[in-house]
């Protein structure tokens, strides 16, 4: 392994790869999603965290079924784009449907988002997701 005096180019240039010595792989080919990290982006699960709500600050949305739940709504981009945006407009229907998720950690509320669309996959006939999960765990 070769290091550059902090003086030299490399120890300054932000585009060298690995500065200050000699890389010894790619590190961006080995970068891999978990396979939750995957299921959370294919669902499109997003959250937000709301410090004021002391019992449950935390809220998920499976988003990509809440957009087709909605889609005779003709919702607005910045409606369909973002939890705060789609809970602004339609917080009631999403909670009636199940399709909300509260809890004290972020993980947890994705967790649950995850196996309600796993339910919803598996064991409801009905097309409606449910808000029991079997993750009980804080983190």
């Amino acid at each position: 392994m070769t290091t550059a005096p902090n003086s030299s180019a490399l120890a300054t240039d932000s585009n060298a790869v690995g500065i200050g010595c000699d890389a010894l792989f790619d590190l961006d080919s080995v970068a891999l999603d978990s396979p939750r990290l995957t299921a959370l982006k294919a669902a499109d699960i997003q959250t937000h965290h709301a410090p004021h709500m002391e019992d449950d600050p935390w809220l998920a949305v499976p988003m990509n079924a809440a957009r087709e739940m909605l889609k005779g709504y003709n919702m607005k981009e910045e409606e369909s784009g973002s939890v705060a945006g789609i809970m602004e407009g339609y917080c009631g229907l999403l909670d009636e449907a199940g399709m909300t998720f509260t809890g004290q950690t972020e993980r947890y509320v994705q967790d649950a988002a995850l196996d309600s669309l796993s339910n919803a996959k598996h064991s409801r006939t009905d097309g409606r997701t449910t808000n029991k999960h079997k993750y009980n765990y804080e983190y």
